[in-house]
């Protein structure tokens, strides 16, 4: 993300207005980390604080879901809570022996990347549309270290795709973004 600056996005941890629209997001993992991102939208401009994150590898999803929990009784309750499609399991058990209800998340990469790029990009005023609270260190230190997989690398059917490596919060926050992604239409 060539618009991503560390003094311009990661700003110090601070409590957002209660009013603000929550959201959360996970990438599920095992023995990669489980990642779930806790979101609040400021209404004024559209701003996207990335509060605070749920990031382990081998605990179990009863743990996480405890974790997650917690998580949303500290920040407020989500609205939608976005979800990697692909683990309906987890998706389902979440919702039958947690009531932690989840929405499939749009998966196109390419689409994710830029629904994040977009929200990074300074508007006419200079300020960016998303901004990371400094105690989410490892999405930090993953958009930090997101880059492209050179040609036959990226291990996906898209030729242009980021590295599939260290990328689990990377992977929540395009759900998140691509989610919250306004609706484009062509005209013609």
């Amino acid at each position: 993300y060539t618009d991503w600056s560390r003094p311009v996005h990661v700003v110090e941890a601070h409590d957002v207005d209660e009013s603000w629209s929550r959201y959360a997001s996970i990438d599920f993992g095992t023995r990669n980390p489980f990642c779930c991102l806790i979101a609040a939208v400021d209404p004024s401009d559209d701003t996207l604080h990335i509060l605070d994150e749920h990031y382990r590898a081998e605990w179990t999803l009863t743990r996480h879901a405890a974790a997650m929990t917690s998580m949303f009784a500290k920040y407020g309750e989500p609205l939608t809570i976005v979800a990697d499609p692909e683990d309906r399991g987890s998706r389902l058990s979440l919702a039958q022996d947690h009531d932690i209800v989840t929405v499939k998340a749009k998966k196109e990469v390419r689409a994710g990347v830029n629904a994040v790029a977009e929200r990074l990009a300074p508007d006419v005023e200079g300020r960016p549309h998303l901004v990371v609270h400094d105690r989410c260190v490892n999405l930090i230190r993953e958009i930090e270290g997101y880059v492209w997989a050179k040609k036959g690398k990226a291990n996906t059917a898209d030729k242009d795709a980021p590295l599939k490596v260290n990328d689990h919060a990377m992977d929540a926050l395009r759900y998140l973004c691509r989610h919250l992604q306004r609706s484009t239409f062509e005209v013609g």
